[in-house]
């Protein structure tokens, strides 16, 4: 799992364990110890489905119930069990069905009003629950500024930032894409994001940081580098014209998401 290269074995290895987890079914997690073996495998099982550009099971609703059972009662410092970081967790998840849902649902060949005010409404609500998550560590991180930290707690605020702040940079394309006549200050903020996340890689990290860092990193990479697309007014454009744009847009945006090396586009 602390392997930077998606080897092989490292591809079988991670399939495997999600399906032999997935096998068990949620009800099969029942003690401490199986519930951390579940989690241990939540990141590595959704990065694989999130590079393959397909919904992660982890999303279904008794997952996420099993998920959320995790929780453990406030604590003076932040852990993998945290409220804060295992709410942020579960709205990162909803990215892996999101991002080919919103492909299709935006393609002008299977064009549906319906859906898309659907995916629209699910994404302003993410939207708004990862601003939420936001505001929480900020008031935590706020409450504890005087306190002596343990190190554990000062990576895990690195990692839980910096995963905020991706996230919160694809929503932002994800509703350009559904509202032009927001799309011009959306673009600016995740402009924003994208110089954040660039900043928070040339200060100090912990050891295995490149384990987050390097996504987070190509996702503002990739933000930053299509720009000038995003920002172009598509309001002088026919309707018909105008779909087939925003679809094409969108599609390079989501390809290159999920390219291998996607942080040195």
């Amino acid at each position: 799992m602390l392997e930077p290269s998606r080897t092989d074995e490292y591809m079988h290895h991670i399939n495997g364990s999600a399906l032999v987890i997935q096998r068990r079914t949620p009800s099969r997690f029942k003690t401490d110890y199986e519930k951390m073996l579940f989690h241990a495998h939540i990141g590595p099982i959704f990065s694989e489905a999130l590079m393959n550009n397909e919904p992660c099971y982890l999303e279904q609703p008794q997952w996420m119930r099993l998920y959320e059972s995790l929780i453990q009662p406030t604590t003076p410092y932040l852990t993998d069990r945290s409220e804060i970081v295992i709410r942020l967790r579960m709205r990162m998840l909803g990215l892996s069905s999101t991002l080919p849902a919103v492909t299709q649902a935006l393609n002008p060949s299977s064009y549906d009003e319906g859906q898309l005010l659907t995916l629209e409404l699910k994404a302003r609500e993410t939207h708004a629950a990862l601003l939420t998550c936001l505001e929480a560590y900020k008031a935590h991180v706020v409450r504890t500024s005087m306190a002596a930290v343990p190190l554990s707690e000062l990576a895990l605020r690195r990692e839980v930032f910096g995963t905020a702040l991706e996230t919160l940079c694809v929503y932002k394309r994800i509703l350009a894409s559904f509202c032009e006549a927001e799309r011009a200050l959306l673009e600016r903020e995740a402009q924003a994001l994208a110089v954040r996340i660039f900043e928070l890689q040339t200060q100090p990290a912990p050891r295995h940081s490149w384990i987050y860092s390097v996504h987070e990193k190509g996702v503002a990479a990739v933000v930053q580098a299509s720009r000038a697309e995003w920002e172009r007014d598509l309001s002088g454009l026919g309707l018909v014209e105008k779909r087939e744009v925003v679809w094409e847009r969108w599609k390079r945006f989501n390809s290159s998401l999920h390219a291998p090396g996607a942080e040195g586009v």
